[in-house]
């Protein structure tokens, strides 16, 4: 820290963390005023300070094969300043690491133009795994005097600035000329090409990018990704578990998790449905009620987040069931919600009231909790979209 401080002249910050991350070689944390090549503090950038120059790009090798991606793709060499224009494409959660060769450390810089959200969290975890896989990897590379700069970013989905343009399907919303430099995201990535240089990572939970590790580091399947069982109660389900074959599963589409917003930053249109406006006020009261109710709500049906739509396809099913002349017919969808978040706390939708009003009058949204066995006994599941787009660890146990 007391070599940091004497540097302060040349870099703003609010405060630096040193950890130790597994191994004795450091990572460190810097908030920056700003993020350009006058304030990344390492060996080589501190001779850009002296020089006032810009180095060829042959002069920061940036090693394509520390890319850690599960895609087959081949990167370009790019240099210091196509990372530092990623630095404008992002409103929080993103860094730019260096390594400092001289130091033997990881530095991961931040900018003060950018917020400090909750996802810096995943941010960090992010960058404290990366650093140590990447020694784990490609030891001989650290054994170079030649330091590294890589652009990374984490979170349920990308906190991208170009947020206008994605709304409207502007595309592309960064112009390949810019040559902006690869960034790894930790987290769901876009599927359209709106950053071209994006690359999709593990997220930063347990069950995801930290079992990668552990088999980085030990060649050892994580518990999450082994059959469950008592001696292993948070595994997946798989055919053998419940002893079951295909033709003795339920034919029907089934989803149970939590009612959540959708993208919001990005589909601001997507609601969940207003029941007075949406189903009551348009009811019309001279045929059977819940035929009624399931007409009304279809024609909001656009406007509703996926998981809503869901439901509204469940109460399609259930009265297509129940018109059906033949023996034994069930609803084709089984799509409900188990929880809520009730004024802050996640609660049963069934003790909700917004979910009860529905529920009265025979559209489906208040659901049984199921657990993976009971989930296991159907021949089709779905994802459905919440906060960022997608759940990681729902569409794992889906697998299973």
């Amino acid at each position: 820290l007391d070599r940091i401080r004497r540097r302060r002249n040349s870099i703003l910050l609010i405060f630096a963390i040193s950890v130790a991350l597994y191994l004795p070689p450091l990572t460190t944390l810097l908030l920056c005023d700003r993020i350009d090549a006058h304030s990344l503090d390492s060996r080589l950038l501190r001779r850009l300070r002296e020089e006032g120059t810009i180095p060829k790009d042959e002069e920061i090798e940036i090693a394509h094969q520390l890319a850690l991606t599960p895609q087959s793709r081949s990167i370009a060499p790019y240099n210091l300043g196509n990372v530092l224009q990623a630095v404008d494409l992002f409103h929080n959660t993103f860094f730019i690491v260096i390594y400092d060769p001289e130091e033997d450390t990881f530095i991961a810089y931040y900018s003060r133009n950018h917020k400090w959200v909750a996802s810096v969290a995943k941010l960090i975890n992010s960058f404290k795994i990366l650093a140590n896989s990447l020694r784990l990897m490609f030891p001989e590379r650290f054994k170079s005097e030649k330091e590294f700069a890589i652009a990374i970013s984490s979170g349920d989905y990308p906190a991208v600035s170009m947020i206008e343009c994605i709304r409207h399907d502007k595309l592309p919303c960064v112009s390949e000329e810019l040559n902006v430099a690869p960034i790894f995201h930790f987290g769901s990535v876009f599927t359209e090409n709106i950053v071209p240089s994006m690359i999709a990572m593990p997220m930063p939970q347990g069950n995801h990018l930290s079992c990668y590790h552990r088999w980085a580091q030990h060649g050892v399947l994580c518990n999450d990704y082994l059959p469950r069982g008592l001696s292993n109660p948070n595994g997946l389900v798989f055919g053998d578990t419940v002893g079951l074959t295909w033709d003795d599963l339920i034919p029907s589409l089934v989803w149970r998790g939590t009612d959540f917003s959708y993208l919001t930053k990005m589909k601001p249109a997507l609601r969940k449905p207003d029941f007075e406006k949406d189903v009551k006020g348009k009811m019309n009261r001279r045929i059977e009620e819940k035929e009624s109710a399931v007409r009304a709500i279809r024609k909001s049906y656009n406007s509703l987040i996926p998981r809503w739509k869901g439901v509204v396809w469940t109460a399609q099913a259930e009265l297509e069931a129940r018109k059906s002349k033949e023996e034994g017919s069930i609803p084709w969808a089984n799509i409900k919600f188990a929880g809520c978040m009730h004024e802050g706390q996640k609660a049963k939708v069934g003790d909700v009231e917004y979910y009860q009003q529905f529920d009265a009058i025979g559209i489906p949204a208040v659901g049984e909790g199921m657990s993976l066995e009971e989930l296991a006994r159907h021949k089709y599941h779905i994802d459905l979209g919440g906060g960022g787009g997608t759940t990681w660890s729902g569409t794992l146990e889906k697998l299973g």
